[in-house]
């Protein structure tokens, strides 16, 4: 796929299968893991767990299994197919109808799975929550990257999809967030990669 946006999108090649996590990981399946996970005035068990830094959301992906996804991952899973801005298509009313961003969230965490599924069935890839990648940001080029990771040194890491306090243009499918690993802001969340599973019997 093409990852990226217009005329700075790279060719990316992904060889391994991959669930990700159909919503966000929420509030109630943090507390499972760990139940001091406070989000503070957002206490509603679907609500997205925020208040999570990058360690803390290795740590769980561990314990379920899995992992988080590489940027690249993330946007080939978000965009599910599409080239277009959003997976639903490219103006501000498709944003909006699938996402929970600055133009309708009434700046505020929302539960997950409420808004539309993409093409693969994951909510909530635009807005509400923004999810920490495992990379640390690095540069791409013209030619074809190939599972590509991070860069292998560097203080940040890189946050994918916007949440509910961001304009358009931060929510959509290639924009690149990024943070300190032990930033615990109150809108930044994850969701989990696993291993994709096996056809029956197999």
């Amino acid at each position: 796929f093409r990852m990226g946006a217009g005329g700075d999108a790279h060719p990316v090649t992904l060889t391994q299968a991959f669930d990700l996590g159909t919503t966000a990981v929420t509030l109630a399946q943090l507390q499972a893991f760990a139940p001091e996970h406070d989000n503070q005035t957002w206490t509603e068990p679907r609500m997205p767990a925020v208040l999570v830094d990058w360690f803390t959301a290795r740590l769980f992906a561990a314990w379920m299994g899995g992992r988080l996804p590489s940027e690249a991952e993330w946007e080939f899973a978000c965009r599910a197919g599409t080239t277009t801005a959003y997976w639903s298509g490219e103006t501000e009313e498709d944003l909006a109808r699938v996402s929970w961003y600055g133009g309708n969230s009434d700046r505020k965490l929302h539960p997950v799975g409420v808004k539309p599924a993409n093409p693969w069935g994951l909510h909530d890839m635009h807005g509400n929550a923004w999810e920490w990648c495992e990379d640390r940001p690095r540069s791409f080029t013209s030619v074809e990257a190939v599972d590509p990771a991070g860069a292998a040194r560097g203080p940040l890491r890189v946050l994918r999809g916007g949440s509910g306090w961001s304009d358009p243009g931060r929510c959509r499918s290639a924009t690149r967030g990024r943070s300190q690993p032990g930033d615990r802001g109150g809108g930044i969340g994850f969701r989990v990669l696993l291993p994709a599973r096996s056809p029956a019997g197999c």
